[in-house]
């Protein structure tokens, strides 16, 4: 099965040329696939990119991750001490 390529003609600071050589040598490969992977890894960053909602889903459906009162009111104390000193 063919990969359908595309032609694109994009204008670069000279640190960025040097770079993409850098890695292209580096990576023995070409200037083109060191875009596609650096492109790819970019996007598969911002896409599991962890935000607050994402985090309250998933302790909403792990409950065996939840603190018991005991174990909560046991770790604010342990905060709290350790926080005792900072301001010295």
């Amino acid at each position: 099965m063919a990969i359908q390529a595309y032609k694109s003609t994009y204008t670069l600071d000279k640190e960025s040329v040097e770079h993409i050589d850098y890695l292209a040598e580096y990576w023995k490969t070409s200037k083109a696939e060191v875009i596609r992977r650096c492109v790819k890894k970019e996007v598969d960053r911002m896409v599991h990119k962890i935000n607050p909602i994402s985090v309250l889903d998933a302790l909403e459906s792990h409950p065996e991750l939840w603190l018991d009162e005991v174990a909560l009111q046991s770790w604010a104390k342990e905060t709290e001490e350790s926080r005792k000193d900072w301001d010295r």
